[in-house]
C-alpha cells in the first residue's frame, strides 16, 4: 500500500508561507484596491458614456450650425417659414 504521510505533505515552510501571503495580497489589491481593475471598469463604463454623449452633442451642434448658415444665407420669407414650421402652424407634408 501506498501510504501518504499527510503531515509532508502539508507541511508549509515559512518562505513559501509568505509568498502565497503576498501573491494573496497582490490580487487582492489588483481586483480590489484603490485604483485596481475595478476601479479601472467603473472609469471605462462612464468614459464610453461621456464619449457616446460628446458624439451627440457634436451631431446636434453640426445641426444648428447648419440651420444658422441658412438663416444667414436666405431671405425673410424663408426665416419665416422655418419659424411657423418650428412653432407647428405649418405641417411638415
Amino acid at each position: 500500500m501506498l501510504s501518504i504521510n499527510l503531515n509532508k505533505f502539508f507541511k508549509i515552510d515559512k518562505i513559501t508561507f509568505i509568498l502565497f501571503i503576498l501573491l494573496f495580497w497582490l490580487q487582492y489589491s489588483f481586483w480590489f484596491g484603490k485604483n485596481g481593475f475595478c476601479d479601472y471598469f467603473f472609469i471605462y463604463k462612464t468614459f464610453i458614456k461621456i464619449k457616446k454623449n460628446n458624439i451627440k452633442a457634436r451631431i446636434n451642434n453640426k445641426k444648428i450650425l447648419k440651420e444658422i448658415e441658412y438663416i444667414n444665407n436666405n431671405t425673410l420669407e424663408s426665416i419665416k417659414g422655418i419659424a411657423l414650421s418650428k412653432l407647428g402652424i405649418i405641417k411638415k407634408s
